[in-house]
């Protein structure tokens, strides 16, 4: 870049939270040069909304001038296919705040190491001084966007010559999320020697369904594991020992697209998207895993079921655990 001419100084991909537990940063090394990483965590199920990103631009502006070009953001996912493309708006300096006045986005990009704090002062003194110019966009990660490393390109084209070109990073974990829509599975009178099933559907209808049914929330697939205890008699006092298990996936769930909109609104009821996996012969105590991948988004169909054996004709009360793990 040709000393006085438009040019990005600073460039950072942050979350707006920015002392939050969702965002860190780490060091790391890519061809021989060190670069800080932003790590910034999606919202499950993208509630209460998507998680937002800031982007800024420290601009120093040509002696006697102001700058009236254009500042944009391109963002590259892992795969390095462009996920968007911001045009940063020219802000107020009072924005920036200060590195020592916590919440403030100059002190935000201090904490994190993302500059120093020669750097910091000197983007904060160069646009009080009408030396340098802020620019700002906002954007958002989804559990739709794969986990990985994104790469920020800031590009600012002046009048004439050529853009001046920044690059930042920032990084999303892998998130596991895990959402079911039942409290209880009732098998009512379980009677001896004779199985009985509870099976669940493809609609999600929290808090207390009598058809279990799962959801993927995070950013990405999940394997379910569960654990049947021992389910013992009310009255007789004696345990059930065996369960069995199964795991239907239905089609991936559009967001929004309950009655109000609502992604907690129930999902309508969607075909098999692969053969159910059954795990049988549990024993209590056991934890099983199925093998059938929960994608992003999807729903999971429950099929559960005791094997009394020669037990008395009883009510039985027990406890299954879920999780989900990548």
């Amino acid at each position: 870049m040709d000393p006085g001419s438009e040019g990005i100084q600073h460039g950072t991909g942050n979350n707006a939270h920015l002392h939050a537990d969702d965002v860190t940063t780490t060091s790391s090394n890519t061809t021989g040069s060190a670069r800080r990483i932003v790590h910034v965590t999606p919202n499950l199920e993208d509630l209460p909304e998507k998680r937002q990103i800031e982007y800024w631009a420290v601009i120093q502006l040509p002696a006697g001038t102001d700058y009236t070009g254009e500042v944009t953001a391109s963002v590259y996912g892992p795969d390095s296919s462009l996920k968007s493309q911001l045009t940063l708006q020219r802000t107020d300096c009072a924005i920036l705040g200060d590195r020592n006045a916590a919440g403030t986005p100059i002190e935000a990009a201090f904490h994190m190491e993302l500059v120093t704090a020669s750097e910091a002062d000197a983007a904060v003194a160069g646009c009080l001084g009408k030396t340098k110019a802020v620019y700002r966009a906002i954007g958002d990660i989804s559990i739709d966007d794969p986990p990985g490393d994104y790469q920020v390109e800031g590009r600012a084209k002046g009048r004439s010559g050529p853009a001046s070109v920044r690059s930042s990073y920032f990084s999303t974990p892998p998130v596991v999320g895990l959402k079911i829509d039942f409290d209880k599975v009732d098998f009512g009178i379980v009677q001896p020697n004779s199985r009985k099933s509870v099976t669940g559907d493809f609609v999600f209808r929290p808090p207390r369904d009598s058809r279990p049914t799962i959801k993927s929330v995070g950013n990405t697939p999940i394997q379910l594991s569960l654990k049947f205890d021992g389910m013992v008699g009310v009255n007789s006092g004696k345990t059930i020992e065996e369960f069995d298990a199964e795991l239907s996936l239905g089609s991936r769930v559009n967001p929004g697209r309950g009655p109000s909109g609502s992604a907690d609104d129930p999902d309508g009821a969607e075909p098999p998207s692969a053969p159910a996996e059954e795990i049988g012969a549990i024993s209590a105590g056991t934890t099983v895993t199925f093998k059938t991948a929960v994608g992003v988004r999807m729903l999971g169909k429950l099929g559960l079921s005791v094997r009394p054996g020669a037990v008395p004709s009883d009510t039985y009360n027990g406890k299954l655990s879920l999780w989900g793990s990548r």
